[in-house]
């Protein structure tokens, strides 16, 4: 049976390994918090840096977890908060502190 990542998956990117003309890196940028929209053998999310809703990356598989990692619980929350991919590096100690629940 084929890995997929699950509808509702965070994933963060994390390398890409692409020619410099390929723009799926501006689409989908490393560092990145990106939530999956189906089940599916490769990244196909909800929304991409450009807005897109029917954009993924056979680049991102399940299988090769080298170039992704799932979101923590801190980062998933925030990415519904904003309701949009969004730069992991940006979140803060004190942006953590008010997505604690206790």
């Amino acid at each position: 049976m084929e890995k997929e990542f699950k509808k509702g998956d965070y994933i963060v990117l994390l390398s890409c390994n692409v020619n410099d003309d390929d723009k799926h890196d501006d689409y989908y940028p490393i560092q990145h918090c990106f939530k999956q929209k189906i089940n599916f053998n490769y990244l196909y999310t909800e929304l991409d840096m450009s807005g897109s809703t029917t954009n993924g990356w056979g680049l991102y598989r399940p299988e090769n977890n080298h170039n992704w990692r799932y979101a923590t619980l801190k980062e998933a929350t925030n990415y519904d908060k904003l309701d949009a991919p969004y730069d992991v590096r940006t979140l803060t100690n004190k942006t953590e502190l008010n997505y604690e629940i206790y």
